[in-house]
């Protein structure tokens, strides 16, 4: 019995959409329940050449929110914002533009090399120092506490001695 549940596997069903118009394809797993669609995920060079295919492109005049992808939304986004008129008049928004900017260029383009002085500071500066101070010695290693003196006080309304049975030492 354990041998035929090892066998159940997801099956592909293929179903008329609630609309009635067109078909779509759900996947039905081994419990009879439907289960999602396994997506795979978008490389970092596949965003590079899409990135670097929407800069080439002409600049359209509205996206399709339909068939556009959400880096194509967010790409349409940045380039708004970093071409946007508005960044000639306003200081913050030219600020705001200049940093979509740097963005959409690091993203297409990838990250500029490194300077030399830039790899000599980074070799110096690289790894945790450690440095240990240790105590410096006592000058005079026998320490003389400050001995107070312990003054009895006696009440302002009485006009005498007060005298204790102790010994004097």
């Amino acid at each position: 019995m354990a041998d035929s549940d090892d066998k159940k596997e997801t099956t592909s069903l293929v179903v008329r959409n609630p609309s009635g118009e067109g078909v779509r394809e759900v996947l039905k797993g081994p419990d009879g329940r439907f289960v999602k669609k396994p997506r795979r995920q978008i490389t970092t060079l596949e965003i590079t050449r899409l990135g670097r295919k929407l800069m080439s492109m002409p600049v359209p005049e509205k996206i399709d929110k339909r068939t556009a992808n959400r880096f194509q939304k967010l790409f349409m986004t940045l380039y708004d914002i970093a071409t946007n008129p508005l960044a000639l008049t306003d200081a913050k928004f030219a600020g705001a533009s200049v940093q979509a900017a740097k963005e959409l260029m690091l993203r297409v383009g990838g990250k500029p090399a490194v300077s030399d002085e830039e790899i000599d500071a980074m070799q110096k500066q690289s790894g945790i120092r450690v440095i240990v101070l240790t105590a410096p010695e006592l000058m005079y290693k026998n320490i003389i506490e400050e001995q107070k003196e312990v003054k009895q006080l006696k009440p302002s309304f009485i006009d005498a001695e007060i005298v204790t049975n102790e010994v004097p030492k």
